[in-house]
């Protein structure tokens, strides 16, 4: 038996004369396209051939399959290319030598046109809306385009528009649902995005897609085990829909508060300050926070103004929580301020104006004023800041605390000679006060600092928040395990690397993370977040929870350990 089942094996693994064939499909195809040159080599070959494509051709991928047919080992390789510009161009021939003996591939001509915008059919078509006609500057509205296709839609891609004067944020997309038009059917994908005009005039919205359809071909293909396979063609197709227009106007000039700094939207406004007694030189913080929608982005809260009473510092943003799409949130900016005089009794009353384009008038919120009690210096102590140009100054000024050491402790107590204790327990016992001292300083530095640095919080946060949204994500549905994935990973980047949420892209992540993580890790991060951006814009159907969370839990926990 044991000679039989050798002999057998020996007969699948003996040598047969090595043949060599090519395949490209299609012959035909736009820039926008890809095609695939299929390599065959029966008899098997070790390694990758190095073939080399016209100029003007690109290869974007490789791939490699091997397989046992009738007692022969066939390799197969997979080129995936790209062409720059239309032309024909020739592939091949190509010369290999196997097995001692030199075949040749003979070569294959291939036509690349130009990828030129096609007009909507009754296969595909891209209806735009626009959420209002007119809007006002820095007043963002939503853009939607919905995509009906009698095919599988397996990518979009925005290939030409003209931004200029427009604020684009990223585009959300909904699952692809099916739809009945006109008694035809049909899979409708929507997408939105949010613009806003930068300035005033009227603006044409006519971008350009580019779609991947999946079409199935007519004819059958049987394949070398004898089965019979539909191949589907991926086609990528510009479109551009009927343009939809707007008008983008300045916010008017009646009523119009001398504050107003091009703030549109709802907001509220507070501010508050601390300490509020406190002797002149001395410093104290004003903290003031805007809250609302609108053109949040580009604004800051109002700040106190140099004046003769007040000796002020630059604002300095502390805390910034920003949607998605940047048009609501939360900022927080602190501001050191110092009172040159006795006489100072308040802060004076803060503004905040914007319009509000619902309400259509213009809207003025207000904080304070806040009451001061200032005391004069000490006499003969220097101010905590000085008043003038100067830098910070520490008050070193010399404080009388008794004429002798007796007089700080008025029962002294049995006095021993310093001999009688040993000097190794004289240094552990003289030291534990400072010590202690020590590490009542650091705690509390170390928690003044978080409480006033928001950010510099979230970022040593960050391993225990992973830890606890990955035990969420194991209990997330099949549905929901995509979106439970995306909002712990942009979390994490967000607050360990101080990442905007707008900024967690895949196609721009390396911009941000180059130099902090290495290379694999950063396309790891953005294999995830395609995948993510796919399943929750596209539609994923039949995802395996379980298996999903548990790889990218050792994804996140490699991530964390890179980044420690």
């Amino acid at each position: 038996m044991k000679t039989l089942l050798a002999l057998f094996t020996a007969c699948l693994l003996l040598p047969v004369s090595a043949r060599v064939s090519m395949e490209v499909r299609p012959r035909e195809f736009t820039t926008d396209d890809t095609a695939t040159l299929t390599l065959r080599i029966q008899g098997g070959v070790e390694g990758t051939p190095n073939l080399t494509l016209p100029e003007g051709l690109t290869i974007v991928g490789t791939s490699r399959n091997e397989m046992i047919i009738n007692r022969s080992r066939e390799t197969t390789f997979s080129f995936t290319f790209q062409a720059r510009e239309a032309g024909d161009y020739i592939i091949g021939p190509f010369s290999m030598n196997l097995e001692g003996r030199n075949h040749v591939v003979e070569a294959v001509p291939v036509t690349v046109t130009q990828a030129e915008v096609v007009p909507p059919s009754d296969d595909l078509m891209i209806q735009l809306e626009v959420s209002r006609d007119r809007a006002l500057v820095q007043q963002s509205l939503t853009i939607t385009a919905t995509f009906l296709s009698t095919r599988q839609i397996d990518d979009i891609q925005l290939a030409e528009f003209d931004t200029s004067g427009l604020e684009i944020s990223d585009w959300q997309g909904q699952q692809i649902r099916d739809q009945i038009l006109d008694g035809k059917h049909y899979r409708a994908a929507r997408f939105s995005t949010r613009v806003t005009p930068a300035r005033a005039g009227e603006f044409t919205f006519a971008p350009v897609f580019r779609v991947t359809v999946l079409e199935p071909e007519e004819d059958l293909t049987r394949g070398r085990m004898g089965m019979f396979t539909r191949n589907v063609r991926r086609r990528q197709v510009r479109i551009q829909p009927e343009p939809v227009v707007f008008e983008a106007r300045n916010p008017p000039t009646e009523g119009r508060p001398r504050d107003f700094d091009g703030a549109v939207g709802t907001f509220t406004f507070q501010a508050s300050a601390s300490p509020q007694a406190l002797n002149v030189g001395e410093p104290l913080t004003l903290r003031t926070q805007i809250n609302g929608s609108g053109n949040i982005r580009t604004l800051l809260p109002p700040s106190l103004e140099e004046s003769d009473d007040f000796r002020v510092f630059s604002p300095r943003l502390v805390e910034e929580d920003m949607a998605r799409d940047g048009q609501s949130g939360r900022k927080t900016v602190e501001q050191v301020i110092i009172p040159r005089h006795a006489e100072v009794t308040e802060i004076p009353e803060l503004r905040f104006s914007f319009f509000d384009p619902d309400r259509w008038e213009y809207v003025t919120r207000t904080a304070g004023p806040f009451a001061l009690e200032v005391r004069p210096a000490p006499e003969g102590a220097m101010p905590a800041l000085t008043t003038g140009a100067g830098a910070l100054r520490l008050n070193v000024g010399p404080t009388l605390l008794g004429q002798d050491l007796v007089y700080l402790k008025s029962d002294p107590g049995t006095i021993r000679p310093l001999h009688s204790m040993s000097p190794v327990a004289f240094s552990l016992w003289s030291s534990l006060p400072l010590a202690a001292w020590a590490l009542f300083g650091w705690t509390h530095h170390r928690k003044q600092t978080l409480l006033s640095n928001p950010t510099l919080a979230k970022r040593q946060n960050a391993p225990r928040n992973l830890r606890k949204n990955l035990e969420k994500l194991h209990a997330a549905s099949a549905a929901d395990i995509h979106e439970a994935i995306w909002q712990c990973l942009t979390e994490y980047l967000g607050h360990r690397f101080q990442l905007p949420p707008g900024d967690i892209q895949s196609d721009s992540l390396k911009t941000h993370l180059d130099g902090q993580l290495s290379a694999e890790t950063i396309a790891t991060l953005e294999t995830w977040l395609q995948r993510c951006e796919r399943a929750r814009f596209a539609g994923q159907a039949n995802a395996d929870a379980g298996s999903l969370a548990k790889e990218f839990e050792s994804v996140m926990l490699a991530l964390n350990k890179e980044a420690s």
